[in-house]
């Protein structure tokens, strides 16, 4: 990129800043959820670029000329390595800029250059308002605090080794009282703050550039700081206006349906489901049954999730519309570059020359290539489109306009029911590996049995330890893994390791133990760390009790072979799917498990998953129940023309991928959707 360009960067992204604004949605507690906000109603006026009397024009053009001059040094700051947090970046003010701006559009109704250029500035005020001020400062101390920062007193993990143990453990309830007392912004918090305050002034700030746009031979003049003047012309505008209602359709797709996960205002049942382990489906603790019933409910019918909010389903139907003007627009600008590229004047200070000469940026070619893909888009934007494959013996018609009529997609999915959870985890067969040494799953039954549990011993790694796995006698040792931990850095009463039990194999059940412990799980009064997601509480490490307990365990994965003692060390179970696929009345007809025995028959399935609406909303307008498996098996057969080709290349030491499309002289539609997937996602 030639040092001009980056300008144009700048200013695109600087006027995309108000739809990309947080770059991820945190997860948290929201308090009290903000009010809906639908898709503003506002008339947005913007007086229509016009040729002005002299006198106007040139008292306009001074105004403007000192506007610009404060919007590219407030421009140049906010992109500067000076801007390392929201603190900085809302530390200036482009306040100056934008009332010269409004100075000339009121001295000059109907400037062009005045428009434009309060459209840039108005959209960096966003620094200024206090919704984009709040969101951003609770994102940004979220992300610090799961950087590890924002802690008072303890600057790293390490920092908690050099604590005592009755130090350590008041400390580490603090640090999680932090943790807990964070304010993390949520999906609402976003959509509200998108719906109120970015869309709005996405949508006067594209009303503008529509303005520019359709005014004849304008063009956007300004100067860097190191001197160097840049025009933006005419083919600028028209690819910037279609980024900006690109980003439009994506932020009405973000703000207009229900994506909000949350379970009573938290997003802690997630961790909740993500902690379950096998064994536990058979007692489920009230916050984790609580935790897989809002999974399942998410899949209902009846829930609200990805259904379209009834405020905004003008705005999501509207898609489509959206996106074909963005088309338009951006053919405008690049049909104005091809015209410029015959001119022997008038590139001097664009951001890309066009021409075929050695000075030349782009061929002309290439931008009529694209603008005739543009062209060739539409229809996909405006109703239904057959597309052949199979070397045109087999045709499948989509509507992609369909896609923003969709609402929810539990109406796309076949007809299944959820197992209950007490079945989630039955074997329904098992292979099992057997060895003679006390480990693996054996291994795990024996701690288990004998209290110690890793799961829930965070900080401890727990292993037996005989002395040879033919030996009658073994030891239980823990390990503290702080040592080489950062995060959970936290000393334990016991060293670097300790041997906490002993065993010794009965003489007449080689599968029972007789065991000593002398040391048991303790607490410290008071230091209790409660996980609130499922009421659960993790205790602090082990405590030593001058007690010694002792007992006798029987091992259920243990058997004697011909007088050989074995254990089982690793079991390939396969359990029972959560969920099973049914018809519309609710009788089972397939098992998850038994899909695989369809693979090479998939219209088979025709009678096995039935499918709610086949047609998925009218995307796929011709597919029904009788032939959706036999048009899925057909394109399974289907390569694609269109190819990507990656290699290895080298770069300062370090290998990156760099990878090429390799087109087709003649794309058929299939050919150009799967060039737009490797532009979009890589390769299918």
């Amino acid at each position: 990129m030639k040092p001009i360009k980056k300008h144009f960067v700048t200013i695109y992204t600087l006027t995309l800043a108000a739809a990309l604004f947080t770059g991820c949605v945190f997860s948290g507690d929201p308090g009290t959820p903000p009010k809906e906000t639908g898709p503003s109603t506002n008339p947005i006026a913007v007086t229509s670029c016009t040729d002005l009397p002299a006198a106007q024009q040139k008292t306009a053009d001074s105004l403007v000329t000192l506007a610009t001059a404060k919007m590219t040094a407030d421009m140049e700051y906010l992109f500067s390595d000076t801007v390392d947090s929201w603190k900085t970046a809302k530390a200036r003010d482009p306040q100056a800029a934008l009332a010269l701006y409004d100075q000339a559009l009121k001295v000059a109704p109907g400037h062009c250059g005045a428009t434009f250029g309060r459209a840039v500035a108005s959209t960096m005020k966003l620094t200024q308002d206090p919704k984009v001020d709040a969101f951003a400062t609770k994102a940004e101390a979220a992300s610090n605090a799961n950087n590890g920062s924002g802690i008072p007193k303890i600057s790293s993990g390490r920092a908690l080794l050099k604590l005592s143990p009755d130090q350590a453990a008041p400390v580490l309830l603090k640090l999680t009282a932090s943790m807990n007392a964070i304010d993390y912004p949520t999906v609402m918090d976003f959509q509200e703050l998108a719906a109120s305050t970015l869309l709005p002034k996405l949508d006067s700030t594209i009303a503008a550039i529509e303005v520019a746009l359709a005014y004849a031979n304008f063009a956007f003049e300004f100067t860097t700081q190191d001197g160097r003047m840049i025009q933006l012309d005419q083919g600028d505008i028209g690819p910037l206006l279609a980024g900006l209602k690109v980003t439009k359709a994506w932020l009405t797709i973000a703000v207009g349906y229900q994506w909000e996960l949350g379970l009573n205002g938290t997003y802690w049942w997630i961790d909740s489901i993500r902690n379950i382990q096998t064994p536990d489906f058979d007692h489920l603790r009230p916050g984790q049954k609580d935790a897989l019933d809002h999974l399942t409910g998410l899949f209902s019918t009846s829930s609200l999730f990805s259904k379209i909010k009834p405020d905004w389903k003008t705005s999501v139907n509207g898609i489509p519309a959206l996106l074909l003007s963005a088309v338009n627009d951006a053919q405008t600008g690049l049909r104005y570059s091809i015209a410029e590229a015959g001119k022997t004047t008038g590139q001097e200070h664009d951001l890309y020359v066009v021409g075929t000469g050695p000075n030349a940026d782009v061929d002309p070619a290439d931008l009529q290539e694209a603008v005739d893909l543009l062209e060739r888009s539409k229809k996909y934007l405006s109703g239904e489109v057959p597309i052949t494959y199979n070397k045109g013996i087999r045709t499948l018609k989509v509507n992609f306009s369909k896609l923003f009529e969709i609402d929810g997609v539990q109406g796309m999915l076949p007809y299944f029911k959820f197992r209950p959870y007490s079945e989630w985890n039955d074997t329904v067969s098992a292979d099992t590996s057997w060895v003679t040494g006390l480990y693996g799953e054996a291994g795990t039954e024996l701690l288990g049995k004998l209290g110690y549990d890793s799961r829930k011993d965070y900080l401890l790694s727990l292993q037996l330890s005989p002395t040879s796995y033919s030996d009658s006698n073994m030891q239980v040792t823990v390990y503290n893994q702080a040592k080489d931990t950062v995060i959970d850095s936290l000393p334990t009463y016991l060293g670097s390791s300790t041997v906490v039990a002993t065993l010794t194999r009965d003489s007449n059940s080689p599968c029972t133990y007789h065991y000593n412990k002398s040391y048991e799980r303790g607490l410290t009064p008071g230091a209790t760390v409660t996980n609130s997601r499922d009421a659960y509480s993790v205790p602090d490490p082990y405590q030593s009790i001058s007690k010694v307990s002792s007992g006798t365990i029987h091992l259920s994965l243990c058997r004697e072979t011909n007088g050989q003692v074995e254990f089982a060390e690793y079991i390939d179970a396969t359990t029972k799917s959560p969920m099973y696929f049914t018809n519309a009345t609710g009788d089972s007809t397939v098992d998850v498990t038994d899909l695989g025995k369809y693979s090479d028959d998939l219209p088979a399935l025709d009678s096995k998953i039935i499918f709610r609406d086949p047609t998925f909303g009218g995307v796929f307008p011709e597919l029904t129940q009788s032939n959706i498996w036999t048009v899925i098996n057909s394109l399974k057969t289907v390569e694609p023309r269109t190819k990507q080709v990656c290699e290895m290349t080298s770069d300062g030491g370090w290998g990156n991928y760099k990878c090429t499309t390799v087109k087709v002289s003649d794309p058929s539609d299939l050919d150009l959707l799967i060039s737009v997937s490797y532009i979009m996602n890589g390769p299918l």
